[in-house]
C-alpha cells in the first residue's frame, strides 16, 4: 500500500508538473486521503463497512460538507487540488491509515512470540 500510495503521489506530481493539469495532482490527494480514511476504518469496523464508508464519504461531503458555496475545512475532497490545508489533511489521512495498517502486524508478532516464549518457559518449569 505504500508503493501505491508513493506512486499515486508521485504520478499526481509528475503529470500536473509536465502537463500544467493541477487535478492530477488533487487526484493523488484524494487517493492517499481515502486509502487513509479506509485503513483507519478498518480497525474498528469491518473491512466491507470500512470500503462502503469510504464510498459514501464524498457523497456526504457532497451533501453536508458546502455551506455558501465554500467547501467545509473537513470535506478536503472538495478544495481545489492546490488547496494545502486539504492537501495536509489527506496526506495526514494516508500516513495515519499506512501506520495502522502496520502497526497490527508488528503488534500481532510480538504477542505471539511472547504468549509462545511464556508457554515453553512454563512447561520447562
Amino acid at each position: 500500500m505504500t508503493a501505491c500510495t508513493t506512486v499515486m503521489l508521485a504520478g499526481g506530481w509528475l503529470v500536473s508538473s509536465m502537463t500544467g493539469h493541477i487535478l492530477a495532482a488533487g487526484m493523488a490527494r484524494n487517493f492517499m486521503g481515502y486509502l487513509g480514511l479506509a485503513l483507519l476504518l478498518r480497525i474498528f469496523i469491518s473491512s466491507h463497512v470500512a470500503a462502503a464508508l469510504v464510498t459514501l464519504f464524498p457523497i456526504a461531503c457532497a451533501a453536508f460538507g458546502v455551506r455558501h458555496g465554500t467547501p467545509a475545512r473537513w470535506a478536503w475532497p472538495l478544495h481545489e487540488p492546490a488547496y494545502l490545508p486539504a492537501f495536509i489533511e489527506a496526506f495526514s489521512l494516508g500516513i495515519a491509515g499506512l501506520a495502522a495498517a502496520a502497526i497490527p502486524i508488528s503488534a500481532g508478532r510480538l504477542l505471539n512470540r511472547s504468549a509462545s516464549g511464556s508457554g515453553s518457559l512454563r512447561a520447562r518449569e
